[in-house]
């Protein structure tokens, strides 16, 4: 099934690099994503799609150093922080 190759590549990239969130520490898969540092991550995935970028870092087509791993709130205050997200709302 392709969904649980897809997932399962999903947890391996994760855990290959670092399976925990870099900001807050959570270990909890379900809310780990990959981050791409640089930004370009929509583009990427649009691009390529998931399944072609976790075999990249899997394989080491891809450098380490490109990707880190963030929990969705950290992912999600992370594009607040670079800008690259909008808010309507002051904090």
């Amino acid at each position: 099934n392709f969904n649980q190759r897809q997932a399962k590549m999903r947890i391996d990239a994760i855990r290959f690099l670092g399976d925990k969130c870099t900001n807050c520490g959570i270990v909890d898969i379900r809310l780990l994503q990959v981050n791409h540092r640089d930004g370009g991550g929509t583009k990427d995935f649009k691009k390529y799609g998931a399944m072609k970028i976790y075999s990249d870092i899997l394989h080491g087509k891809r450098s380490k150093d490109e990707f880190d791993v963030r929990c969705a709130n950290c992912q999600l205050l992370y594009e607040y922080e670079t800008g690259r997200r909008r808010s309507f709302v002051k904090v």
